[in-house]
């Protein structure tokens, strides 16, 4: 089981209990993928975000609105390539620098 929780107040904002991702309260986080090589953690939203974070420095590295007003359903990060992959309901698929966020 995954938990994550708010690093101000100590809720939990997130759990995966390997059946449903499922926000535990109100959060626009829809799914995130981490990396170890990269040392990032994307998070894709209900607001068509993608927001990347440092897990070792606890802040944001960079965020962008990645599909117009369309839930991002999955993202997955490719440490080979540096590169985020994210699926929206719409049934896009875009590629971005891991980096720079921008669409390849």
């Amino acid at each position: 089981m995954i938990k994550i929780f708010d690093a101000f107040n100590f809720h939990q904002i997130w759990k995966n209990d390997n059946k449903m991702r499922a926000p535990a309260q109100h959060t626009n986080i829809r799914c995130f993928d981490v990396s170890g090589p990269l040392g990032i953690m994307a998070t894709g939203g209900v607001e068509g975000n993608i927001v990347l974070i440092d897990p070792y420095a606890l802040g944001i590295v960079n965020a962008v609105e990645a599909h117009k007003a369309t839930e991002i359903l999955q993202v997955f990060i490719f440490a080979e390539q540096q590169q985020i992959i994210s699926v929206a309901k719409d049934r896009t698929v875009n590629i971005w620098d891991a980096f720079r966020l921008e669409r390849i």
